[in-house]
């Protein structure tokens, strides 16, 4: 409350007495409201937080024709081979270099969100009156102008970011916003989930039952197709084995979804659907030289399983 000109602040902290010393106690004038806001400070060392070690990329960025550039001049200089294994770690080391030149990926940086100019020049006036002359007639005027302005540049940046969106190509980022405007919360994290009636809290004893539980052996089903096509490889021979061709690679890779989520080689839809002529034609060798020797790259036979909480289900089950 104004006294002979001056603010007062009537509000009352507490403190200890070996705390006292290190405190610092003052009032702020940056917000509209005449309820100033008390800042106290405690001299001490900051507590610093790392960052989780998260790499994200922006495939929506990415240099396509710049990538199949680099991976048809890679390609094309490869002597041949006549090793599966080596034909797919090479592809893969060749794919990934490209990914890492042409696709930005990183650390998501943290971001400070800023007032317009106009907003910032009237807020930086204002909080000069107040400091001056706190009973300022002037004060609520600039108040209403600053709220304005941030209105309309809410707006404004509301209307442009919906105009970012496209089910078509980007539906998640469509799907997401509805349901932040719904209300609707995030899942709550897996503080700990239940096997066979027992309950695991370690992460690794939970990751270990997983796996147990998503690879445990299934009973065996077939079908009238199924067989049929066990019956025609059966009666193959090795020394003339089943040939893939570059058309074949190629228009498998044409029905793949557009999924941009890696394997473990770090490889996704969108890489190979980006391929030259020369990468799917070294892609078909490495699955003609697999059904040819039988052997099948190991890394194939890897996968990454993430479990999905289902919405309204206990996340401990």
């Amino acid at each position: 409350m104004p006294t002979s000109g001056q603010a007062t602040s009537p509000d009352v902290s507490l403190a200890s007495e070996d705390l006292l010393s290190k405190l610092s106690w003052e009032t702020e004038t940056t917000l509209s409201s005449d309820h100033l806001p008390v800042i106290i400070r405690l001299s001490t060392s900051p507590l610093t937080i790392p960052a989780p070690n998260k790499t994200f990329t922006n495939f929506l960025r990415a240099d396509w024709d710049g990538f199949k550039s680099e991976t048809e001049a890679a390609f094309a200089s490869l002597e041949e081979q006549r090793d599966p294994y080596k034909e797919e770690r090479l592809f893969r080391e060749i794919v990934n270099k490209a990914a890492k030149h042409h696709i930005p990926s990183g650390r998501r940086p943290t971001s400070t969100p800023g007032l317009p100019p106009e907003a910032a020049k009237l807020t930086s006036q204002r909080d000069a009156l107040r400091t001056n002359n706190p009973t300022s007639p002037d004060l609520p005027l600039l108040n209403n102008k600053i709220e304005m302005i941030l209105r309309k540049s809410q707006t404004a940046r509301w209307h442009e970011y919906i105009q970012t969106f496209d089910h078509k190509t980007k539906p998640e980022k469509l799907w997401r916003t509805i349901r932040t405007i719904d209300g609707k919360k995030r899942d709550p994290p897996n503080p700990s989930i239940r096997f066979d009636g027992r309950t695991y809290t370690r992460p690794k004893d939970q990751a270990r039952l997983f796996n147990k539980h998503l690879t445990a052996p299934i009973k065996h089903e077939s079908s009238k197709e199924n067989r049929v096509i066990k019956r025609k490889l059966k009666s193959l021979s090795l020394e003339t084995p089943i040939q893939t061709t570059p058309s074949q690679v190629s228009k498998a890779i044409r029905k793949c979804k557009s999924s941009k989520a890696c394997g473990p080689d770090g490889l996704n839809a969108l890489h190979l659907k980006n391929l030259g002529q020369h990468g799917v034609a070294w892609l078909t060798k490495v699955f003609n030289g697999s059904l040819a020797k039988s052997q099948i790259p190991i890394i194939w036979k890897k996968s990454i399983v993430i479990p999905l909480l289902k919405p309204g289900k206990p996340p401990q089950d």
